[in-house]
């Protein structure tokens, strides 16, 4: 099986470990194009895209990728990897509603989309969606031996994130209300080490993802750092995921139940480290680059060889097993 992958120079996150794994599951080349060059796909890419490949996915911005539908309806079998879809369903994303009419002129193309009820809007509107999770790079984002140390955790209750954006007005909203009533260390760190090191920083982390109807990455990021993961209740994503409350993350749904359930893991340390080791032990096992990439593989097989919509369902979750 040939796969074209089209990607982006400078991707963040940076999910290169991914396509290492899936080169050695499928026979894989990479097409690099710089953020310039992704908005001329016909240009750029157009000679690699019509060789003889048994599909192609397309790893590139939304915002540039959706403006080329006339060229895209020219390759056969086409994926594209989509973390940021939620956002067609967020009223005051600059987004909304734009994937569902881009997709509309592109009834061929699967969309690999990092939300459950996402994927499940999408699917329920006629296109061709797939849930496919986001992941990490266990070799970049682990526990640092050094977190062992007495001084190793030195920050309680830390966030790492952004705020400005339209799509986050209600995780601002939050985080504000949150930060008159407990003591939360806000930090903003470049890409790579400097993030791992500012994860395995935080004994809890408060991720404040409302509005967005599904996790953001950084939630099994903080996770794999160890951190004890402290997260709004989307409530349709977590049986899936494998999120259970209070064994391997701990879910809120409202700032009184944010600071009932910190105070009481604060007096008990033992476990908080139990959720922690759990959460670390589940995005290992799930979500680790090179596992999504058996997934992804799989996913393309499946879709070459019967040639027909992967819908979601009960038994399509059951075909993915272990993962879901």
């Amino acid at each position: 099986m040939r796969v074209l992958a089209v990607r982006l120079r400078d991707r963040v996150p940076d999910n290169s470990a991914m396509y290492k794994a899936l080169a050695q599951l499928v026979d894989l080349d990479i097409l690099w194009l710089d953020k310039k060059q992704q908005k001329k796909l016909n240009r750029y890419a157009g000679q690699a895209l019509n060789t003889n490949y048994d599909c192609c996915l397309i790893d590139l911005h939304f915002k540039y990728v959706s403006k080329q539908a006339r060229f895209l309806k020219r390759i056969k079998h086409v994926f594209l990897l989509e973390e940021d879809a939620c956002q067609n369903y967020i009223l005051t994303s600059r987004w909304y509603g734009k994937f569902s009419k881009f997709y509309q002129k592109l009834k061929h193309v699967y969309v690999l989309c990092s939300g459950v009820e996402v994927t499940r809007r999408l699917c329920k509107e006629g296109h061709n969606a797939v849930f496919f999770p986001k992941g990490f790079d266990p070799d970049q984002l682990y526990i640092r031996d050094s977190v062992e140390s007495p001084s190793g955790r030195d920050i309680s209750l830390g966030f790492i994130g952004r705020t400005k954006s339209q799509a986050y007005q209600q995780r601002q909203q939050f985080l504000e209300k949150a930060q008159e009533e407990l003591e939360i260390e806000c930090l903003r760190t470049v890409p790579g080490e400097d993030y791992a090191i500012a994860l395995n920083r935080i004994q809890f982390f408060l991720s404040v993802d409302m509005g967005l109807l599904e996790y953001m990455t950084k939630n099994i990021e903080a996770m794999a750092c160890g951190c004890v993961v402290l997260a709004y209740e989307q409530g349709t994503e977590e049986s899936v995921l494998g999120f259970k409350d209070m064994e391997n993350i701990v879910l809120y749904q409202d700032i009184e139940s944010l600071k009932e359930k910190l105070n009481f893991l604060k007096k008990d340390p033992g476990l908080s480290k139990k959720i922690a080791m759990s959460g670390q032990a589940l995005v290992l096992e799930r979500y680790a680059y090179p596992v999504l990439a058996q997934h992804l593989s799989e996913i393309i097989k499946k879709s070459l060889q019967t040639e027909k919509t992967l819908e979601i369902s009960s038994s399509w979750w059951q075909r993915c097993k272990p993962w879901f």
